[in-house]
């Protein structure tokens, strides 16, 4: 985001003091909350956010996930990719949550985890497309790897109305899938066996992954930054 401008930052505001009369600037005061190291270029807060939760069972959920989807993914993929997969979907799940919500703060894997599910998707909806003796038992396995585990999740969030990022796990999810077309094909429903419509394919699935973030990247540092409603209220 674009720097906030002179007259935010040096609002007088109350200082995290024992003197209840304390004021310093504004600036001073988010340098002291946001810790003074790099202050304020903290780009690693893109990443960082993933490691953090809001309560333990969203932790649980969220570890389990990440096992299951990453043990897979790994096995046959390797390390690597399968981090740069999580870590491009953390990134893209940090800014599409930013772009929609500039005040509230945002944590959680969720957005990662659903770019390794859609990832897998795409892995299995290839494997359904080429391997026709085999169908059945992938069917089973998208059933039983990819719609069982997440299915009473999402719809406990929508009958108990729980408070979910979902911009970032659209964000994570299409990096997810634009890496899965990229990296393995295009899940169409029917086969294809061409060489040039299978490159052609995942050259459009890189060339749309750059532009998306090119895009985002480019509006959140054009945005400007949140400005608390409590400096106002001093």
């Amino acid at each position: 985001m674009r720097s906030a401008s002179d007259a935010i930052r040096l609002l007088n505001v109350r200082c995290n003091s024992l003197e209840s009369n304390k004021t310093c600037y504004y600036d001073d005061k988010l340098k002291e909350i946001c810790s003074s190291f790099m202050y304020p270029y903290q780009l690693w807060r893109f990443f960082t956010a993933s490691l953090l939760h809001m309560v333990w069972y969203h932790l649980v959920i969220n570890v389990s996930k990440q096992a299951l989807y990453g043990f897979l993914l790994e096995r046959k993929y390797g390390t690597i990719r399968v981090s740069i997969i999580y870590w491009l979907s953390a990134l893209s799940s940090c800014l599409t949550f930013m772009l929609e919500h500039r005040e509230a703060p945002g944590f959680g894997a969720s957005g990662s985890i659903y770019g390794l599910i859609i990832f897998l998707t795409v892995d299995r909806l290839v494997a359904l497309q080429e391997n026709t003796e085999h169908r059945a038992f992938i069917f089973l396995q998208i059933i039983v790897l990819i719609v069982l585990p997440n299915a009473p999740t999402i719809i406990l969030i929508y009958i108990f109305k729980l408070n979910a990022a979902h911009s970032a796990h659209i964000g994570g999810g299409l990096v997810g899938l634009l890496l899965g077309i990229g990296m393995i094909g295009c899940p169409l429903p029917w086969s294809y066996r061409q060489c040039h419509f299978r490159t052609m394919c995942r050259c459009i699935a890189f060339t749309l992954l750059f532009i998306y973030f090119t895009i985002t990247v480019t509006i959140f540092f054009l945005m400007d930054p949140p400005v608390p409603h409590w400096l106002f209220e001093f």
